[in-house]
């Protein structure tokens, strides 16, 4: 009995180690992986606004002007005779788009602005506005991601081990309703859902899916899904 005894702490011991080593292991481990950023899904507003370089060019009527800027595709709501500021060398003018060309991924946006203040060749910023647009999904712009086959999001799901949790990246493609310089508005891909898990804003290293990663802040967060 005795010898059984002392047999079971040594048992125990052993195990102790054992477990006591994996941890370490698996937290030097973790340390060296791509640290990431979270956040989840909501329910928002985009704002209906863009900021583009454009440049002055002459019409032949005096006091008549054009701005030529290009604006992605996507920022479908700028329209003939929405009206915009154009701001040249930091004197403020008002505009209004006169025409608006797709082209590729961009629309080229022509703006009319009455001044007898420019000059045909110099550089304008051009700032739009035409109010806010509901979105149901909205996420950060940083974790919206795009290859050659479109648009896509990185979420993360957990995998239990010995000791705690490991993390894997996984990715889903998505539809992009609408975004402006912070936000996107975003749907499942063909209909599909969305996963309800968090979502990649952040890395200090390129990610890709199925790879192991390390969480920022995770204590924080409600990872009971």
């Amino acid at each position: 009995m005795k010898y059984k005894n002392v047999l079971q702490k040594v048992v125990l011991c052993f195990v102790g180690i054992l477990l006591v080593l994996t941890f370490f292991s698996q937290t030097i481990v973790d340390m060296r992986l791509p640290r990431v950023v979270l956040g989840f899904a909501e329910e928002g507003t985009i704002a209906n606004e863009a900021w583009s370089f454009g440049q002055v060019a002459a019409t032949g009527d005096v006091g008549r002007f054009e701005v030529i800027a290009e604006f992605p595709i996507i920022q479908d709501f700028i329209r003939p005779r929405l009206e915009v500021a154009v701001q040249v060398q930091g004197r403020q003018f008002d505009g209004v788009v006169s025409q608006v060309t797709p082209s590729g991924g961009t629309n080229t946006v022509i703006i009319d602005v009455e001044s007898s203040d420019l000059t045909g060749g110099e550089f304008a910023e051009v700032q739009v506005s035409g109010g806010r647009f509901p979105a149901p999904i909205m996420l950060p712009l940083s974790a919206l991601r795009q290859d050659i086959n479109g648009f896509y999001v990185l979420y993360v799901q957990p995998e239990r081990r010995l000791i705690g949790s490991s993390y894997y990246v996984n990715s889903t493609r998505v539809n992009v309703v609408r975004r402006d310089m912070w936000s996107a508005a975003i749907s499942g891909d063909s209909g599909a859902a969305l996963p309800d898990a968090p979502f990649v804003v952040g890395s200090d290293m390129p990610i890709s899916r199925g790879q192991r990663v390390r969480l920022v802040g995770a204590r924080d967060l409600d990872l009971s899904w």
